[in-house]
């Protein structure tokens, strides 16, 4: 959960916000390929879904990319890969997940508190060592509290909380 957070912030840094939310919506793909990696029984709506879903990822990742030439630089596509990477990560974590016994899983609230503390303190220390903390006196910026409290605790901790 924690890798799929850190790839989806970055991968928002450095492509298209459409991009990044369809491809990190793909884990249900990756779900289908774990199953039938293990021989599960996979039935065809599953598959009909997850076709008519990759279809709908590649029009839009396509048409965002046709539309503005400029953007299908090397960067726009290391962020579409990271955000490729956190749809598998988010799969991975929802696999295992799954096959902790209850006795020994943590809640999914604890789970998602600890990476929402983790990932801070890792990124105070990226900005901490990169020599960037000029940037910290931003933070003191209402429209910086805003975007920190709309995009990490609002659009991210809270909705995955619930």
């Amino acid at each position: 959960m924690g890798s799929n957070f850190v790839l989806v912030a970055t991968a928002y840094q450095i492509a298209p916000v459409a991009d990044v939310v369809i491809l990190t919506n793909t884990t249900p793909l990756f779900a289908l390929f774990y199953k039938r990696l293990k021989g599960l029984l996979i039935t065809s709506k599953q598959v009909w879904g997850v076709l008519l879903g990759m279809i709908g990822v590649i029009l839009v990742v396509i048409s965002g990319t046709c539309s503005n030439p400029d953007s299908a630089n090397s960067l726009h596509l290391v962020g579409d890969l990271m955000a490729l990477i956190a749809g598998a990560a988010m799969a991975v974590y929802s696999i295992f997940y799954n096959t902790i016994s209850s006795v020994k899983k943590l809640s999914s609230q604890v789970a998602t508190f600890f990476t929402f503390l983790i990932g801070s303190l890792v990124s105070l220390f990226i900005i901490g060592i990169s020599g960037e903390m000029f940037y910290m006196e931003h933070l003191l910026d209402f429209n910086a509290i805003y975007f920190i409290l709309a995009l990490g605790i609002f659009a991210t901790l809270l909705p995955t909380l619930c």
